[in-house]
């Protein structure tokens, strides 16, 4: 199969490796093609300082004209400038400035950035790389004549020293334009793709040399999308690298790396590698992102480090184990398996957007302050149940509430579903908003273990459609014979239960009301601290006369093809249960059966009822 090849997503306008185009800034000395010190190639075009502004450019006007629309609109528009300076000593203050480049549609109209001074200029390099979007307002210095981005042809540094430099001092070198690089190949046969491969064929191919990949003292350093695969087939297998995504002057979402899934085959691995965003999120956002797209093949992160990003995309095909997300914004779920993370300092109104909250387990979430851990936009018509397991939050909200500093924020697709967080297997109690347009009922369940009612007949086969109700026998973690009054409208009861501590969809059983129609097992609808409504089988009298009792029904309802119900919640000690099990609506008949036993708060229990036939 296929080796690793690398391919530039690029324009290069000129490598400066002859000066037809070329042309200086200013008035003095003229400059020249330089051999003695270079970027890319083996040529840049140089000059010698003095004091004023002085400088050098690209006019691809010249000789065969050529123009790049820089509006913001085109594939490329971002333009990679590789300058030098080498007495950094000699330059102005930044804010004079020393070095100001200039991109625009000719020497009378550009947009310039002033990029370096004596101040701020690294003495220990030499060449700099500038990644500039010129149709971002907010990055321009300033403004000269009246700029043309569709038709852009100037390319410009211009110098400004205090004194008189000996010799050629400054340069531009090789003009481009692009988003970056793509590596597809390997297949565990042929040599797994890492990130070397990209810094090799940019910085370690002197005629290519963009300025998107290059490595430096043990890192690389990144400008521009870094994509690994698509349809290609495609294996990469990186472990232990260090990418730092520097800020510039580009636009949200230029800088990071895009994993493509679109073929089967794709096996692509980050292993211990540690990705440093050193962009802003404020104006422009300039940090890096991280975009995975397709579900086919499959993308592990594993035990990576990820500091000051603005977003990470990932699929349903991608696994995102025991990484560290520190000072970033967005984490896109889409269906991938989050395990074992750290995720502190959010900078946006969520940590992660979760569209399967149960794939997120094992995870520790510290609140920048403000947003949450975890948006639930699980979709479905509900009721949805999610098992989140061994999650741990911190530095958020202490109360339920909507000050949007919560740990859980509910907002399903479907924003009337009833949903039930199931908080299992460890970790402690978030704090929960509900979303304001969420209409449904939302039910929180710290440590829930099953209860099982099972029938089968005495020679052990399942019996379906037997009709279980089960209630609790003690009053020590549900309402058990607690005195009540009821009043009704309609077919509508309306239950006076103080502190009652049930919630929606929750099933009661009333008995001691004179009129009959109050009497029986209801599912509920919570209406507040002390009151809740049921629907009665017909009218009855209001108020309800009598001495009404409530007691908890924890299962209610006909067994399935397995002769099984179930039911999954908290029991804060162990439960006392009674009931009975009967099937006498439908032959075969059975005779009914009692239910007493225990449920175990931490592991629940399983109750087999045996039925007599009765025909």
């Amino acid at each position: 199969m296929a080796a690793v090849s690398v391919t530039a997503q690029n324009v290069r306008l000129d490598d400066a490796e002859v000066a037809t185009k070329w042309v200086d800034i200013g008035s003095g000395p003229g400059g020249a093609i330089q051999f003695d010190f270079f970027y890319q190639g083996s040529n840049s075009y140089a000059r010698k300082g003095t004091t004023g502004i002085k400088g050098v450019a690209l006019d691809d006007s010249l000789g065969t004209a050529n123009t790049e629309d820089l509006s913001g609109a085109g594939t490329h528009d971002v333009v990679l400038m590789k300058y030098s300076t080498i007495t950094p000593g000699l330059l102005e203050l930044k804010s004079v400035p020393g070095i100001q480049l200039r991109v625009g549609s000719g020497s009378g109209a550009y947009y310039s950035y002033d990029v370096q001074g004596s101040d701020t200029y690294p003495v220990d390099k030499s060449w700099l790389v500038a990644a500039i979007a010129p149709s971002i307002v907010s990055h321009r210095d300033g403004t000269t004549g009246s700029p043309s981005l569709t038709v852009c042809d100037y390319y410009g540094m211009a110098q400004d020293q205090t004194g008189t430099s000996k010799d050629l001092n400054f340069a531009l070198d090789a003009v481009d334009v692009g988003t970056g690089l793509t590596l597809v190949g390997g297949d565990g046969v042929s040599t797994d793709g890492v990130w070397q491969d990209l810094s090799d064929h940019d910085w370690g191919t002197v005629n290519n040399r963009y300025g998107y990949i290059r490595e430096s003292e043990g890192a690389f350093i990144v400008y521009g999308t870094m994509i690994i695969g698509n349809a290609t087939a495609t294996v990469f297998q990186d472990n232990g690298s260090v990418l730092l995504f520097p800020e510039g002057l580009f636009p949200a979402g230029w800088s990071g790396i895009e994993v493509g899934l679109a073929n089967a085959t794709n096996d692509i691995d980050f292993i211990s590698n540690i990705f440093v965003g050193q962009g802003t999120a404020a104006g422009e956002d300039t940090r890096p992102v991280v975009n995975v797209t397709g579900t086919t093949g499959t993308c592990d992160f594993i035990g990576c480090s990820f500091d000051n990003f603005s977003t990470i995309v990932l699929t349903s095909a991608t696994n995102f184990t025991d990484c560290i997300v520190k000072d970033s914004a967005q984490i896109t779920q889409a269906g991938s398996d989050i395990t074992g993370c750290t995720l502190s300092g959010g900078t946006s109104a969520v940590q992660i957007v979760a569209d399967d909250a149960a794939l997120i387990a094992d995870c520790s979430f510290t609140s920048g302050g403000t947003g949450h851990a975890i948006e639930i936009t699980d979709a479905g018509a509900g009721p949805i149940t999610i098992n989140m397991s061994g999650n741990q939050f911190s530095g958020y909200a202490g109360t339920d509430g909507s000050t949007g500093n919560e740990a859980i924020l509910i907002n399903p697709a479907t924003s009337s579903a009833d949903i039930t967080l199931n908080i299992v297997g460890g970790g402690n109690t978030p704090s929960i908003m509900e979303h304001a347009s969420y209409t449904g009922t939302f039910t929180l369940v710290i440590s829930p273990v099953t209860l099982t009612v099972k029938v089968t007949t005495t020679a052990g086969a399942n019996i379906q459609n037997a009709m279980a109700l089960v209630l609790v026998g003690d009053a020590l973690n549900f309402p058990y014979d607690a005195t009540v009054t009821a009043t009704s409208s309609g077919t509508t009861a309306t239950v006076t239960h103080t502190a009652h501590g049930l919630s929606s969809n929750d099933y009661v059983q009333i008995t001691g009301a004179n009129e009959n129609n109050y009497n029986g097992s209801f599912q509920i609808t919570v209406t507040g601290v002390n009151t809740y409504t049921y629907t009665m089988p017909g009218t009855g009298g209001s108020p309800a006369t009598g001495t009404l009792k409530c007691t908890t029904v924890l299962i209610k309802g006909l067994t399935d093809v397995n002769g099984e119900i179930s039911n999954t919640r908290s029991y804060g000690v162990n439960q006392i249960i009674t009931g009975r099990v009967r099937k006498s609506t439908g032959s075969p008949y059975y005779k009914t059966s009692g239910i007493a036993g225990t449920v175990n708060k931490d592991s629940g229990a399983t109750v087999n009822i045996q039925l007599i036939g009765d025909e």
